[in-house]
């Protein structure tokens, strides 16, 4: 768990996309215009670019609402073990070389 929450990068990123599934929600309960709801779009937004690439292979996954909350929390997890890989690599420092040389 510390590699995907190992950095405030990745730990910023999911307090985001919380605060998305919290508004999408609030809007999907209160909606009720005749019209259709695409609030849910944003949690597709907010978890991309992995939500985008495996939603072919997950559609039959997502079609009922449990796997539609099991695949963003899988790609949110997945992004933020992607942001602290890519903060622990801009940490690195070169090498250090012999001057003299």
């Amino acid at each position: 768990m510390r590699f995907i929450v190992g950095n405030w990068y990745a730990r910023g990123y999911l307090i985001l996309v919380a605060l998305t599934a919290v508004v999408v929600t609030w809007s999907i309960v209160t909606w009720d215009q005749p019209d259709a709801n695409l609030a849910a779009v944003w949690l597709f937004v907010v978890t991309a670019p992995l939500s985008f690439v495996l939603v072919g292979v997950a559609s039959p996954i997502i079609d009922h609402t449990a796997g539609f909350v099991a695949y963003i929390a899988v790609c949110a997890l997945a992004n933020a073990a992607a942001l602290t890989a890519l903060g622990r690599l801009g940490r690195r420092r070169p090498e250090r070389r012999d001057p003299a040389t």
